[in-house]
């Protein structure tokens, strides 16, 4: 039995939702582990902001 476009079109929009915030959690992540990274090396803050603008 083939599913209905109506059905498809419910699933799409949360899988999307899901992969989002799995991206963002990820994201958040890694700003965590710079900070810990630029506390533990001791950078002043002008620093830290040179270098997450390389990022």
């Amino acid at each position: 039995m083939m599913k209905s476009p109506a059905t498809i079109f419910l699933i799409s929009p949360a899988t999307l939702l899901v992969f989002y915030i799995i991206w963002t959690l990820f994201d958040l992540l890694q700003i965590a582990a710079f900070t810990v990274a630029l506390d533990i090396t001791g950078c002043s803050p002008e620093q830290a902001r040179f270098l997450n603008s390389l990022r």
